[in-house]
């Protein structure tokens, strides 16, 4: 069959990208021409058609966008019987099994049979992740790499003062060995000695602790940031 009709492609706008592509696969594999008879719809709308008893709640996947309704065209009228809406259903259903897509179909439910209703499973697709609203796809990538960046940034960031608190410690430890050795190329030696004879083996070991600590961090930080470890942070009708 050939694409969506102008009209179809107008209705089709607000709706959930997936669900799109659901329905503009299933055109392409549809017995039937396919009309989107509805997709997005407003508040004032639903509690109209709740009023009138042409559906049962306020919780529609219409008002987010989530859902749509299909109705095949023959001979340039629509056919809302029984074999044509089944065939779209087929032709939806394979489209979404292809495409990967969690689709429930009005035409399956036990009460409120709805059999041009489509739409995004709940459980895969809830109505709270309006995430896909925001901006284009390729925006998107660009703002989710740039908050990438920025927390990579601040990770690093404080990873350099836990360091330097850790260097602090150090520092402050120091005077302690200092006092007792000569600072040169035989330093380790040197204090190795000093602490043995004066019975600091303890702040020696925690010396070198507390140094190993420190560039573990440095280290760890270095990695992190190079590898990009760090990221930000019922029946409706």
């Amino acid at each position: 069959m050939s694409g969506l009709s102008e009209l179809s492609e107008r209705r089709l706008k607000g709706v959930h990208p997936e669900l799109q592509a659901v329905v503009r696969r299933a055109v392409e594999i549809a017995d039937a021409e396919i009309l989107v008879v509805e997709g997005l719809r407003t508040v004032t709308r639903q509690k109209a058609l709740v009023a009138g008893g042409k559906s049962t709640t306020m919780n529609s996947r219409h008002i987010t966008g989530h859902a749509v309704d299909l109705c095949a065209m023959v001979d340039g009228k629509l056919a809302w019987g029984k074999p044509h809406s089944q065939s779209v259903a087929d032709a939806v259903k394979q489209a979404a099994v292809e495409l990967q897509v969690d689709i429930d179909w009005g035409g399956d439910w036990r009460s409120f049979f709805d059999t041009p209703h489509f739409q995004l499973d709940w459980g895969a697709y809830p109505k709270q992740d309006e995430s896909w609203k925001l901006a284009p796809a390729p925006a998107r990538k660009q703002e989710v790499a740039a908050a990438m960046a920025k927390s990579t940034k601040a990770t690093v960031a404080r990873r350099s003062k836990v360091s330097l608190l850790g260097a602090g410690g150090i520092t402050a430890g120091w005077p302690l060995i200092k006092e007792q050795i000569n600072v040169s190329s035989e330093i380790l030696q040197t204090a190795q000695q000093v602490i043995a004879t004066n019975g600091l083996l303890f702040v020696s070991g925690a010396c070198i602790i507390l140094a190993i600590v420190f560039n573990w961090f440095q280290i760890q930080a270095a990695d992190d940031y190079k590898e990009g470890r760090y990221t930000p942070s019922g029946q409706a009708q």
